[in-house]
């Protein structure tokens, strides 16, 4: 069962633009009401730019996918505060704008949906965290 909220990050968002693993499971989650941080735009941007300068996607598809993105309504919440962000960045050992993730759903007392590997990894081996990180392979 889907949760009624989630916090999703652009490694799940760009799954519904691309085929990838999971992109089906990814698809589910559109049926949430789909919360992120500010930076959610520019990361979701940049994995589309990635996957040009790979050459994985064509150049001129690009913009329509970040359109596409942009349709789906994901709701973009102010920053927390900046020494909650650099706390949990401390605490963590990792980016800070991950934590920006973490801290939303926190907030929102609401699930992170991450395929990112390596922040799930870091958030799971976190007390204050651990509970609040749900793989969207654990959707599947």
């Amino acid at each position: 069962m889907l949760p009624p909220a989630v916090v999703v990050d652009a490694s799940v968002a760009v799954k519904w633009v691309l085929p990838e693993q999971d992109s089906n499971v990814a698809a589910l989650l559109r049926r949430c009401a789909l919360h992120a941080p500010p930076m959610f735009p520019t990361e979701v941007a940049n994995v589309i730019w990635r996957n040009v300068a790979q050459k994985r996607i064509p150049a001129d598809r690009a913009v329509a996918l970040a359109a596409l993105v942009e349709s789906i309504g994901v709701i973009v919440h102010p920053p927390p505060s900046l020494p909650a962000v650099v706390a949990a960045a401390v605490d963590l050992n990792h980016p800070a704008y991950d934590c920006e993730y973490l801290l939303l759903a926190e907030a929102l007392d609401a699930p992170l949906v991450s395929a990112d590997e390596r922040l799930i990894r870091v958030a799971r081996g976190s007390q204050r965290f651990a509970a609040r990180v749900l793989p969207l392979s654990d959707l599947a």
